[in-house]
């Protein structure tokens, strides 16, 4: 059931009680992404929900959404700040779909309130070439992940992450790297 509450469409399911965010009415410099809609949680922001969104800044993402779909950031080229934040019914995990957040040249943040674990597939956030700011605990990361992100400085790794030899390629300003488990076990790059 399509449901649309503060510019934000989302195709609502009354049986799992669950919600995804497909899409929004007009651009707009902010958005605000709930728990919950209609009683239901919202779990998932859509592939190309907000891709090639020409106004939007900012957004928050309430920690009850485990997945962000391909595509779903897509060039959004004045996105400068992704903030995942606490709520009353949080995820374990959150997972970002390949492109999620390809070349959104601006984004200097992407935050998450808790400490659970971030996964990233392809290029997700790839081509985000002012990005410096990433406060997440990140586990798996898919093939350029991070590729061409100049700015990022800090990471923290967390107990069994694992990368690949070409999620950082281009990242010439990565040096403080931090793990939260056996620093023998995260060194793998499968």
């Amino acid at each position: 059931m399509l449901v649309i509450e503060n510019n934000i469409r989302y195709d609502v399911n009354s049986i799992t009680k669950t919600a995804t965010v497909i899409g929004f009415e007009k651009e707009t410099t902010e958005i605000y992404i709930p728990d919950k809609v209609q009683n239901c949680i919202v779990t998932m922001i859509g592939h190309h929900a907000f891709a090639n969104n020409k106004e939007l800044k900012h957004i928050e993402i309430a920690d009850s959404v485990t997945k962000i779909r391909h595509d779903a950031f897509f060039r959004c080229e004045k996105l400068y700040s992704v903030k995942i934040t606490k709520s009353s019914n949080p995820t374990s995990g959150l997972w970002v779909g390949a492109n999620a957040f390809f070349r959104c040249e601006n984004l200097l943040h992407f935050i998450v309130v808790r400490d659970i674990p971030l996964v990233c597939c392809e290029n997700a956030f790839k081509g985000c070439i002012r990005l410096y700011n990433i406060q997440c605990v990140l586990e798996t990361l898919h093939s350029g992940a991070f590729e061409n992100c100049f700015k990022i400085n800090n990471l923290v790794f967390g107990d069994n992450a694992v990368w690949r030899t070409t999620t950082f390629k281009g990242c010439p300003d990565l040096k403080n790297l931090r793990f939260l488990g056996e620093i023998d076990k995260n060194l793998s790059k499968t």
